[in-house]
């Protein structure tokens, strides 16, 4: 009895209570999705490094044999069962960062080839010539924010990396890049608003010019309608009604 008691105490005493997490499939799929919603970094490698430190207590540290007075009690398959549970923790973890770190690659590299397209074509007349100044504005505007997200998800790589997740070459190829393929963007639209720099001279002239135009074309038109239009002496209500429609269509052409 007193042996059997000393064996039950042993047993009780050997896993650290976290250990039993590891087998309630509530708590690994609570876990997970938290993790892929939040699409935290820092939280799955909290989580990860939980992981490590019940391997270290709970399988490393332990032995696999002990011996309880004449009781040869053996724990090899018990810690070969643990090994196996932290393994699947350890692989639905580096899957979700897998999938957060590619969708966030995938997603910047389709911007950026997007802006590249946009300046690699010529631009001709006006429409595009505006166009062409509204997308370099919009690049010099989220330049901030999109080195931010190049910092993510070369940390995001990181982390993969540190952990011993296997990473495709081609994505640790593009994220190795991606940061200098924005810094070369930001160079391509830095020349082509010098390149037409002459021509925002040009538009800004005639801009002017043809501002100037509507304010005098809208004040002689005004004068003209003080003098002839409805409310004059020697105009009559139904020519003045007709007047003040062809004010209205005439400002429609302004």
């Amino acid at each position: 009895m007193q042996i059997q008691q000393k064996f039950i105490l042993q047993a009780e005493g050997f896993f650290d209570k976290q250990f039993k997490n590891l087998y309630d499939k509530n708590v690994l799929m609570k876990a997970l999705k938290l993790c892929e919603k939040s699409h935290s970094v820092t939280m799955i490698e909290r989580t990860i490094l939980w992981l490590k430190r019940l391997k270290k207590t709970n399988i490393k540290l332990k032995p696999t044999h002990y011996q309880n007075s004449i009781v040869d009690v053996d724990y090899t398959e018990v810690h070969n069962n643990g090994n196996e549970k932290i393994n699947e923790w350890w692989s639905a973890l580096g899957k979700i960062l897998n999938d957060i770190a590619k969708g966030t690659l995938t997603s910047i590299q389709k911007e950026i080839k997007g802006y590249q397209e946009f300046l690699a074509v010529s631009k001709e007349g006006i429409e595009l010539f505006k166009a062409l100044l509204n997308k370099v504005a919009e690049i010099r505007n989220i330049s901030m924010e999109m080195e931010l997200r190049i910092g993510e998800v070369q940390e995001q790589f990181r982390v993969l990396n540190m952990y011993k997740y296997q990473i495709p070459p081609e994505d640790q190829q593009a994220v190795d890049r991606i940061g200098d393929e924005w810094a070369e963007l930001i160079e391509t639209a830095n020349k082509k608003d010098h390149e037409v720099s002459g021509y925002k001279q040009t538009y800004a002239s005639i801009t002017m010019t043809g501002v100037a135009k509507f304010k005098k074309d809208l004040a002689a038109e005004y004068e003209k309608y003080k003098a002839n239009g409805p409310g004059t002496s020697d105009v009559s209500l139904d020519e003045g009604l007709e007047l003040l429609q062809a004010s209205k269509d005439l400002c429609q052409t302004f």
